[in-house]
């Protein structure tokens, strides 16, 4: 029969093999089970907090990039010119010439043209004069 010793280190020795195994120990109490419980809800609760202040930081971040972005533009302003219809203009070919990146489609810069000018039919004619819009980043 195998004789069992114990040793201060909380192992038991076996004589034959001197093999140590460990010795099983109560559950911990409540108290120190409540009391990891917390400080494990603590930590999420500190990490799900430091998540949403680095949300709401780059949110910001990019929103003040963005209009730091926007100021840098030039302001644009816009004016009005007179101009007399050559030979072989039409209202397309003087909004090719004359019309900016202002405006999404060249239908618009006519359309405004014809506006300013009171034409209905969208003809011009040779020698009329034409009242047209130009942007700048010039103030005048």
């Amino acid at each position: 029969m195998v004789e069992i010793t114990k040793h201060r280190s909380d192992f038991i020795t076996l004589p034959v093999t001197s093999r140590r195994l460990p010795v099983y120990h109560t559950p911990a109490p409540i108290c120190v089970r409540r009391r990891s419980r917390r400080r494990n809800l603590l930590r999420q609760h500190v990490l799900s907090v430091t998540v949403v202040l680095l949300a709401v930081l780059m949110l910001l971040a990019s929103h003040l990039a963005g209009t730091y972005a926007a100021q840098e533009t030039q302001p644009v302003y816009k004016y009005y010119k007179e101009i007399r219809v050559g030979r072989g203009e039409s209202l397309w070919s003087i909004a090719e010439k004359y019309c900016g990146d202002e405006y999404g489609d060249l239908r618009d810069y006519i359309r405004e043209v014809c506006d300013l000018n009171g034409i209905s039919g969208g003809q011009v004619y040779y020698g009329q004069y034409l009242t047209i819009p130009y942007y700048s980043d010039v103030h005048r």
